[in-house]
């Protein structure tokens, strides 16, 4: 299921990048009107990406010690993509469409080592990062997001199994 939706989206941004860079030579539209267009292809992509199957093998095994000392199940800690989804739109759109070949295999790769990674965060901890992932081309990384807004990573040794009901508080 993945080769199938990684081709036809791969496909697709094909098409949308032309579109994604006419807008910026369109001299009847404002530079409001481009933006907002640019942003609204943006979010298609964008949350066509975090609509690809990916389950616990794109955990990264980090996890924030709040969510971890929280206690509560995987099911209800909330998964945190390293970037955020318009920005990975836009990375797509404008950089990595050079390497695409229309097959859905270097979407595929990049989502799978890339674009679809997440770690596990409380809910609060992810609405905090909100903000900051707008502003997210003014950061090196997403772990200088986590240390602007204190939230502290826990590596996990093995991986998603060792998130258990009840485990050690530290």
């Amino acid at each position: 299921m993945l080769d199938r939706k990684c081709k036809l989206l791969e496909i697709l941004i094909l098409d949308m990048t032309k579109r994604y860079s006419d807008l910026e030579n369109d001299f009847n539209l404002s530079n409001e009107s481009k933006e907002e267009g640019k942003a609204f292809l943006e979010t298609i992509i964008g949350a066509a990406i975090f609509y690809l199957p990916g389950g616990k093998k794109l955990f990264n095994n980090q996890i924030s010690k709040d969510a971890w000392n929280s206690g509560k199940p995987k099911s209800k800690l909330t998964k945190e993509h390293f970037y955020p989804r318009k920005w990975s739109a836009k990375q797509l759109l404008t950089q990595d469409v050079i390497h695409f070949k229309g097959d859905g295999e270097t979407l595929k790769q990049l989502y799978l080592n890339k674009y679809g990674l997440y770690n596990l965060v409380t809910s609060k901890e992810n609405t905090s990062l909100r903000e900051l992932q707008k502003n997210f081309d003014e950061y090196t990384s997403w772990d200088e997001l986590y240390t602007d807004k204190e939230i502290n990573i826990k590596l996990l040794n093995k991986g998603f199994d060792e998130i258990k009901k009840g485990r050690k508080i530290e």
